[in-house]
């Protein structure tokens, strides 16, 4: 009963149990391993194989895994409801806009990691569900309070830890098996690491990516399009990207992928203008495809027997269906699309029910319960082989993800707005190889805007999704009055966005060395505390804080609120507004209208201009040595744009400096024109 194990690199163990479904995750995703995993140390398995037990039950499989006293479990994909998964039961499936902390998630993943140095990946697209110790089976040995024990009085009483199992269960309905991947690793940050590897690197934006995207207003003309870029480059509002919602097709609801002939008569003309500003178009779409668009009649064969919104779903599982799916986005990137926005690619069971039935068949084989968990990683594969083709990178958008994640240059966003859960998406996405924006859309005050937009700022994709309103929200953040045209009287609130556009690209080759990291080496470039300090129990439950690279620590302030508790790591960190050195190992009170930004002792932090990036840009450099006078910079060069880095074409620059100063180095994307020493 133990299953057959298989060692596929250092650190990562295949475990077949029973009789696996063919058609899976790894099925799809798998095989495309970094190299980087062979260099890895040698790990020990976690627990003795005898540890794991599983059965075919009428049902579906049950898989019982170990979990030892003062373990903590993290992951399971994008939660919004919880950080800490001990204790709670979640069942994995595709769903848009969850009421509840069940486990539907517009990105489940079926991993979960450890603080004892390990992770496991069900390879599985059905509904899953992990019990992570919240129930006991009757078997096991019994830890119920003695009987002298009074009757609980609160819930948290009543649901204490005590009464929880020392097991971890994972379950698939109607499955006969289940294959497992377990990763091990010192540190839970290298498990994820691993994983992360193992699932073909992080991706690598371009840079204009790490720049500024802003959504147009749904309904906006091609005019009006035009009237909005024009209006952000005269005001100097340096957005890298615009995006365009669901009017610039011929059909919506679902989509002909045509731009329409009375709302965009000239699309060339609109793209020539954005990149004349220096921004790069992003275009809203659904996987949906319309009787009136030109790849319905090929796509026929090669869909789903349901259909949503009068439109094909097109079997992603089917290698043909993602050619013709992709070959019709190329034509788009050909003629100047560098980024598309991925929407309702996730399930409908608490938003009206539009989404196809898990009854749905597919020719490929996929049932429509593996087709809703798959779709959205499915569908980004089809549009991220059309820019591969051409040799380019994307930073796009998406609704919907599942495992293997990782190298994929799509970021998650979701029709929620709860503020704390958006900041909490930010660290949970770190667990499991996603990235996730909470972006900026409605805001009730003038306040919550800027608090939104420095959350924004600091994530890994900074959107303004204008989408309800024809004028940017710092000129009227209520949507009626905006509507209206009633626009605020000074430019005050403008001014203050504007400098936090120009914060985020001052930060990009920082950023742009974080992602390259994550590339390369699987490092989250924003990430859980959890993971860096994985024993330290003022960690443990601080989902409202993150890790922006290897020396910042960011700690949003949310809504309208003026201050916060922060918990700092040990060790000094400076105020990155006031420069002040703070003692860390301890818990700190932060109060501030800007957003709580900390800087680690020894960082040498390179920050560029306020303007975009551009492939052939040389970023003139601010360095700040933080509490030293001696430290290395990490410079990533290379053209910003293609994937030649994958063939070697990016240069790793360490540059030093000594005593203040920079010592000579030869750069080509970047000039020093200065060095801070903050002590």
């Amino acid at each position: 009963m133990n299953g057959h194990y298989e060692q596929c690199f250092p650190g990562v163990w295949r475990i077949t149990l029973g009789t696996p479904d063919q058609l899976t995750p790894h099925f799809f995703f798998g095989d495309r391993e970094s190299s980087r995993l062979s260099e890895k140390s040698e790990q020990p398995l976690p627990w003795p194989k005898e540890k794991i037990r599983w059965e075919n039950r009428k049902n579906g499989f049950l898989v019982t895994l170990p979990l030892s006293a003062g373990e903590r479990l993290y992951g399971l994909g994008l939660q919004f409801g919880s950080y800490l998964q001990n204790g709670r039961r979640k069942t994995l499936r595709a769903n848009a806009d969850a009421p509840k902390d069940t486990g539907d998630s517009h990105a489940p993943v079926p991993f979960y990691v450890s603080t004892a140095g390990y992770g496991v990946l069900a390879d599985t697209a059905k509904n899953v569900t992990f019990d992570c110790g919240a129930v006991k089976k009757a078997d096991t040995v019994s830890r119920l309070p003695s009987a002298g024990k009074g009757a609980a009085a609160t819930t948290e009483e009543l649901y204490q830890e005590e009464l929880r199992s020392q097991e971890v269960n994972i379950f698939v309905p109607g499955a006969q098996g289940l294959t497992l991947y377990l990763f091990a690793d010192e540190t839970m940050r290298g498990v994820v690491e691993r994983y992360n590897l193992f699932s073909g690197g992080g991706a690598m934006p371009p840079a204009w990516g790490l720049g500024a995207l802003y959504r147009c207003y749904t309904h906006a003309s091609q005019d009006q399009a035009e009237s909005l870029i024009r209006e952000l480059a005269e005001e100097n509002i340096p957005v890298s990207m615009i995006g365009l919602e669901p009017g610039w097709h011929s059909h919506a609801y679902s989509c002909s992928f045509r731009w329409s002939p009375e709302r965009y008569p000239n699309p060339d003309r609109l793209i020539q203008l954005a990149e004349e500003k220096g921004m790069n178009l992003n275009l809203w779409e659904q996987c949906y495809v319309h009787p009136t668009s030109d790849i319905y009649e090929q796509m026929q064969a090669h869909a789903g027997d349901f259909e949503v919104w009068n439109g094909l779903v097109p079997d992603y599982g089917d290698p043909e269906a993602r050619k013709i799916y992709s070959e019709m986005q190329g034509r788009l990137i050909d003629q100047g699309v560098r980024g598309f926005k991925l929407d309702e690619c996730d399930g409908s069971d608490y938003t009206g029910g539009w989404f196809y039935p898990e009854f749905s068949q597919f020719p490929s084989g996929l049932t429509g319960e593996e087709m809703k968990n798959m779709f959205g990683a499915l569908g980004q594969r089809a549009v991220n082989q059309a820019f591969a083709d051409r040799g380019l990178r994307t930073f796009s958008e998406v609704r919907a993800n599942w495992s293997y994640a990782a190298p994929m240059g799509f970021v998650l966003y979701s029709d929620l707005y709860d503020h704390r859960q958006f900041i909490r998406a930010v660290s949970n996405a770190s667990f499991c190889g996603l990235l996730w924006s909470p972006e900026v859309r409605q805001c009730g005050s003038a306040a919550e805007l800027i608090r939104r937009m420095q959350s924004a700022a600091l994530s890994p994709m900074m959107v303004i999704n204008s989408w309800m309103i024809p004028s940017p929200p710092w000129k009227q953040y209520d949507i009626e009055k905006n509507l209206a045209g009633e626009l605020l009287p000074d430019s005050q609130l403008e001014d203050q966005c504007r400098e936090l556009i120009r914060l985020r690209n001052r930060f990009f080759p920082y950023l742009y060395a974080a992602f390259a990291k994550y590339a390369r080496e699987g490092t989250p470039p924003f990430r859980a505390m959890a993971l860096d300090y994985p024993d330290d129990p003022a960690f443990a439950e601080a989902d409202d804080c993150y890790f922006m690279g290897d020396s910042l620590l960011v700690a949003p302030i949310l809504n309208e609120g003026t201050k916060r508790e922060v918990p700092l790591p040990p060790g000094v960190w400076y105020d990155f507004w006031t420069e002040q050195p703070i003692q860390g190992g301890r818990t700190i009170t932060a109060e501030t209208h800007q957003i709580p930004l900390y800087v680690r002792q020894g960082t040498a932090l390179a920050l560029g201009g306020g303007e975009p990036v551009h492939g052939g840009d040389v970023i003139p450099l601010e360095i700040r040595l933080y509490g030293t006078r001696s430290g290395d910079v990490l410079l990533i060069e290379d053209d910003r744009e293609t994937l030649n880095y994958q063939q070697g074409e990016q240069r790793w620059t360490t540059l030093s400096l000594r005593d203040g100063k920079a010592l000579p180095q030869t750069l080509e994307g970047y000039s020093v024109d200065s060095v801070r020493v903050i002590l």
